[in-house]
């Protein structure tokens, strides 16, 4: 699945907007921040299906091309689905993923688009210009739950920290879809070069697919991922544009001692009064 990179694409541009909007009010953009890491954290992810005609603002060609490319590769569409919770998240962001699989059922390929609905945005973000980014991403899982993951947004968005359990290959987003699933097979081919006998988890279905979701969702609770996620993506917006390394040097600080002020009160409520 595509959940820790579809939130780095959609933190690099709340938090861009943050930093420029908020930059004498880094407190509020720090709150901000952590509440949507609190939200994505408590709520696990819930995915209902689709239909591309209710996201307009969304490239259907793109969509479309992607799709009819991975199936002449061998891929079969397994659904269009939206994460119902990221919708709630940030609306003005609501997007779909459209999943297919490859023959086995080892290989997930997912397309998402990420570009605002204006309509739908705050009045203070409208004015601050987006680029749309364009996802591809194929994603194995080995029986133990190593996960490999590889995609094309190199430049677009920030790189995953070093998660537990997880192998990340990035290229630019210009790279033919092809080009992409060969160096995902390529490392898979590598993965059996050093363990013959390895075994990869097979999804076949549309509950298959959500229930990797689920477990996804917990993998990044347990490892502090979503969290890790937020910290990378503000230091990217400080790397992307120099005018704003400052402000979101100083956002992320402000998140970190925002993140930790909850949790200490989060411990307090569950010792109970008196302790």
């Amino acid at each position: 699945m595509t959940i820790p990179l579809a939130i780095v694409l959609i933190l690099v541009f709340v938090l861009i907007a943050l930093t420029l909007y908020e930059r004498v009010c880094v407190r509020r953009a720090a709150r901000e921040a952590a509440d949507e890491t609190e939200g994505r954290e408590r709520n696990p992810p819930r995915y209902i299906p689709a239909n591309p005609k209710d996201f307009t603002w969304l490239d259907q060609i793109f969509y479309d091309r992607a799709a009819n490319e991975l199936s002449r590769l061998g891929f079969r569409f397994i659904a269009d689905m939206e994460n119902t919770t990221e919708s709630a998240l940030t609306p003005y962001l609501r997007r779909f993923s459209r999943v297919l699989l490859n023959k086995d059922g080892t290989i997930i390929a997912s397309i998402v688009m990420i570009a605002p609905h204006r309509r739908e945005m705050p009045w203070r973000l409208r004015w601050i210009p987006v680029t749309p980014a364009r996802l591809i991403n194929f994603s194995t899982k080995t029986a133990d739950s190593i996960r490999l993951e590889t995609n094309n947004t190199r430049g677009v968005a920030a790189e995953l920290p070093d998660l537990p359990g997880c192998v990340m290959q990035i290229f630019n987003p210009d790279t033919p879809i092809d080009v992409l699933l060969r160096h995902h097979e390529s490392a898979i081919a590598e993965i059996l070069e050093a363990e013959p006998d390895l075994q990869f988890q097979r999804f076949l279905s549309w509950r298959d697919v959500q229930e990797e979701a689920q477990n996804e969702h917990e993998w990044l609770k347990a490892c502090d991922g979503y969290n890790q996620i937020s910290l990378a993506s503000t230091d990217f917006v400080g790397r992307k544009d120099p005018d704003l390394k400052e402000a979101s040097g100083l956002i992320k600080q402000a998140y970190k001692r925002e993140r930790h002020r909850r949790a200490q009160i989060h411990q307090a409520m569950k010792q109970g009064p008196g302790r």
